[in-house]
């Protein structure tokens, strides 16, 4: 018996979003898998080499040029790769890869082998380099409608690599300062660059259509989508109303006239004004494009799939349910609580979206209490939706979005017992809510008011008054609507009256802040509630002293053991300050040029002082070196740690959460310590200040002609600092210890390395088990 094919395409369709329900209930973040790419494990000196045999030396002035562009590209590709954002073997990358060799097989013989990474950033973009890889961001991936969409921004990519694209805009930019130089006329340096730039666009536009797009098979109207989808790509991934109720539950009730009555429009403009871009306007390519369509003898096949749909939709919802964690980290509050909001429409009471909102909700809480939201947009530069949470947000006050965040937390932990990460959330909520506000018994209402009794209760005491001539039944009647209607009275009633694990848990926390008051007077979670040195600026001065206690509260007691460490490779940095003068207002300034030379060498000495001193030193350690690498694991500790540091050191106290923390622990148990040893050495180059070494006319010379520059500045060049800094980090706590070279040592790397030696035995000395020091 034969189905009915109509019959096939309803079940499909609908046992589609079952399927991505139950792939979605236990969501875990994304992590590379399998083995890690040559790409990740070449060194940079192997990559620059690799580059430079493909340089046509006959060339000399093409040559030159190459040979920069290489070792910029090169160094920065390298860094990009080991920077942790930069997935393998994940399931987006998987599918990606799959229609990159599809679209690769209509394009025909290619001069590179082009393979696809994914991106943890949230921003709408891909890239191609001049080597053949080519990035996804997460934020593209979230934002596609369709795999024809995808298709074609990959082929577009496909053209700039083939073509080397991105030597020839280092090219044309590199002619562009050269012609430009003695006149110093940006504008017409920014519209030259501009204009090529564009042409390149437009180039790639047409190309990927002709040579790929137009045979693909794929409606080649989607490719007029792809713009508008990128036109659109600065709002959230789907345009949903949020309710004002969506905080609600139970007797918590928030007044929805701290909602917006209505939205900021959106005003996504394709036919902007492109002179100074970098890419021409949406309208003229979508114009370009369609002239091109004019060639074509087919009719649109209405076909938005050909590789593998249901694989993109799960390499979709995967890219969103990550976009929701990384916009966490990253403080963007309002972004991760609608994504989140968002993804529940098709994922009903998923644990990780919840969790999701329930961290926002507390990182905002704990920066409200600071009265310190720089994250936060201005409500008038927000469009569409997600403006009315923005303005939600804004207008909250401190307490009340500590309460919101107690009661969800609270709720979530309910849901889901077995989390002990949601328990933990849920009591930092309402410590936060207690000890910040200094919440007594006596603050929130145990029992709903009686409305009727209160009415008439106004009622009779208006009538009492208007004989006496006092009063107005307009303020009795607002004054007993204001006090039912006080949010934060009445939040918890329905808790307080049914539920003893919450009852217990708030008292709990009442007599903890009572006790500490009782010992010495103080609230222990305000005291130490300080912004850290980043934030320094924004303080007043009588705040210096609590600044300048809570940074020495971020530090490892000097008598706490370090028993072993997990050991990152070494990060190097160095340039030259070249003292030059502005030729149209004869100021002086000091402008950077890195040095990526300097920067290898000095990179690889730091190794090797490194592998001596840890030898001889006998510390225990383990080193999560990405270019030793064979598998995924120690790659994925890698990004754990790092993601935890970059957004640890993000936030102005030290007791803000850390959404990375949950994942840092299980690299301490596999490596059974806490302790993470970085390093870092910056050696900067340059002219003495007020420097009689260095004519003036040799400055002026070198800007005039810059091939001259390194003869006529050689003289004056003299290092002034090579500072070689070692911070040993706990990843538990997030607390470090410093340890500064002496600069003096310079280059010698026994002498680096004997004094890293009696550091590293010092930290040893005091021999007991590791312990937390909070």
């Amino acid at each position: 018996m034969k189905a009915c094919p109509s019959l096939l395409v309803f079940l499909a369709i609908f046992n589609y979003p079952l399927f991505a329900q139950s792939t979605f209930d236990n969501y875990q973040p994304m992590v590379s898998v399998g083995e890690v790419p040559a790409d990740f494990t070449v060194s940079y000196a192997e990559r620059k080499d690799n580059a430079f045999d493909r340089i046509d030396f006959s060339d000399k002035d093409n040559a030159r040029l190459q040979k920069t562009f290489e070792k910029q590209n090169q160094y920065f590709l390298d860094r990009t790769l080991n920077s942790g954002n930069v997935l393998f073997g994940d399931d987006v990358t998987l599918y990606v890869q799959k229609v990159l060799d599809h679209v690769l097989e209509l394009y025909g013989e290619t001069k590179k082998d082009i393979r696809a990474y994914t991106v943890r950033s949230p921003v709408f973009n891909a890239a191609a380099t001049q080597d053949g890889i080519l990035f996804v961001n997460l934020g593209l991936m979230a934002q596609v409608e369709n795999e024809a969409q995808l298709a074609f921004i990959l082929a577009h990519e496909i053209i700039h690599s083939e073509e080397d694209h991105v030597f020839d805009g280092f090219k044309e930019k590199s002619k562009s300062e050269k012609d430009n130089f003695l006149t110093k006329n940006e504008d017409t340096k920014l519209l030259a660059l501009s204009t090529y730039r564009k042409s390149l666009e437009f180039e790639a536009d047409l190309e990927a259509f002709k040579r790929v797009f137009a045979k693909s098979g794929y409606d080649y109207r989607e490719v007029l989508r792809s713009m508008d989808v990128m036109l659109y790509s600065y709002l959230p991934f789907e345009e949903i109303p949020f309710p004002s109720d969506f905080f609600n539950s139970g007797s918590l009730v928030i007044d929805p006239s701290i909602f917006p009555t209505s939205v900021n429009p959106i005003t996504a403009i394709e036919d902007f004004n492109d002179s100074l871009a970098t890419h021409p306007n949406l309208r003229l390519r979508k114009a370009a494009l369609k002239e091109a369509f004019k060639d074509l003898t087919t009719t649109p096949t209405n076909k938005l799939f050909l590789v593998d749909e249901q694989g993109f939709f799960h390499a979709r919802n995967t890219a969103r349910f990550e976009l929701c964690r990384i916009q966490l980290s990253r403080r963007q509050y309002a972004d991760a609580i609608y994504n989140a909001f968002v993804l529940l429409e098709d994922f009903p009471n998923n644990a990780y979206l919840r969790q999701i909102i329930g961290e926002a909700l507390y990182g905002m809480a704990m920066y409200k209490n600071l009265d310190h939201t720089p994250f936060l947009p201005k409500t008038s530069e927000v469009e569409g939706n997600k403006m009315s949470l923005v303005y939600f947000l804004k207008n909250s006050s401190a307490k009340d979005l500590n309460i919101i965040a107690a009661r969800y937390n609270y709720e979530l932990h309910k849901a889901f017992p077995n989390n002990t990460e949601l328990a933990t959330l849920f009591e930092l909520s309402l410590k936060e809510l207690v000890y910040f506000h200094e919440i007594n018994e006596d603050f929130f209402a145990t029992s709903m008011p009686n409305i009727e009794e209160e009415e008439q209760t106004a009622e009779e005491n208006e009538e009492s008054q208007r004989r006496r001539g006092r009063g107005t039944k307009v303020s009795s009647l607002k004054q007993q609507a204001e006090q039912k209607l006080d949010f934060a009275t009445y939040a918890f009633v329905d808790l307080l009256a049914e539920d003893t694990e919450f009852k217990r848990a708030l008292e709990g926390q009442i007599s903890n802040l009572k006790k500490d008051l009782a010992a010495d007077g103080s609230n222990t979670l305000k005291e130490r509630r300080v912004l850290k040195e980043p934030q320094r600026k924004s303080i007043s001065n009588k705040k210096e002293k609590r600044i300048s206690r809570e940074n020495e509260a971020k530090r490892i007691p000097e008598n706490s053991p370090v028993e072993r460490l997990i050991v990152l490779p070494p990060s190097a940095f160095s340039y030259t300050n070249i003292k030059v003068i502005n030729l149209e207002t004869g100021t002086y300034f000091y402008s950077p040029d890195f040095q990526l030379n300097t920067t290898t060498k000095q990179q690889a000495l730091s190794q090797e002082v490194l592998e001596l001193a840890l030898e001889t030193s006998g510390m225990p350690h383990n080193w999560i070196d990405l270019k030793q690498m064979q598998t995924a694991d120690a790659f994925n500790d890698y990004i754990n740690i790092t993601s935890y540091l970059s957004e640890f050191y993000a936030h102005p106290t030290l007791d803000n959460r850390v959404v990375e923390s949950q994942y840092v622990k299980q690299v301490i148990e596999k490596y059974n310590t806490p302790y993470v040893l970085l390093t870092f050495v910056k050696e900067e180059l340059g002219f003495g200040i007020g420097s009689s070494s260095v004519p003036f006319t040799s400055v002026l010379l070198s800007l005039a002609f810059p091939y001259f520059a390194p003869g006529l500045l050689a003289s004056g060049f003299q290092i002034k600092t090579i500072e070689h800094t070692l911070v040993i980090v706990n990843i538990e706590t997030g607390k470090f210890r410093t340890i500064r070279v002496d600069e003096d040592l310079k280059n010698n790397k026994f002498e680096r390395a004997n004094l890293i030696h009696s550091h590293l035995v010092d930290i040893q000395k005091v021999n007991s088990t590791y312990s937390t020091n909070k």
